[in-house]
């Protein structure tokens, strides 16, 4: 093949004669007009900005940070674009809600074995707290099972 009688695919970058129209190698159709996208982040290169921030608060609020990294880590988990794709979202938020979930049922089976009389309304807040707790594990669990919608 001469050089002026051939044509390169845009998709694969293999030589073809300059009168077809399909590419030899991968099917490109070379008259079809090509649509030229800028060239800016995608909504994963922001995700996963969002997502390491989420991971990183998590780990902190496990550790030194006790409680606010905690929720942070919630919240830039959730907002990331696709969090159930982004695996650093998927990962701070689990870290998180199992962390303050788990935390507030210990403290309401001690402050259950703890409290001592007729304090009817410390019952009930503790009872709340056992439900809101184990109802976030449930909710977090099912939210990591289901497959996300495309």
């Amino acid at each position: 093949m001469a050089t002026s009688n051939v044509k390169y695919c845009q998709e694969c970058g293999s030589k073809n004669p300059s009168d077809q129209k399909f590419c030899g190698e991968c099917g490109f159709n070379f008259d079809k007009p090509q649509i030229v996208k800028e060239k800016g982040p995608s909504a994963i290169e922001k995700g996963s900005s969002l997502g390491i921030v989420s991971l990183v608060t998590a780990i902190l609020g496990f550790t030194c940070l006790p409680g606010i990294g905690l929720i942070i880590a919630m919240i830039t988990g959730y907002i990331t674009p696709n969090p159930k794709e982004n695996t650093y979202a998927k990962a701070g938020t689990s870290i998180a809600v199992f962390v303050l979930a788990t935390t507030l049922l210990v403290f309401c089976i001690i402050g259950l074995a703890s409290a001592g009389g007729f304090y009817w309304y410390i019952y009930l807040l503790i009872i709340l707290g056992l439900v809101v707790s184990i109802g976030a594990l449930v909710l977090q669990i099912r939210w990591l099972v289901k497959k996300p919608t495309t």
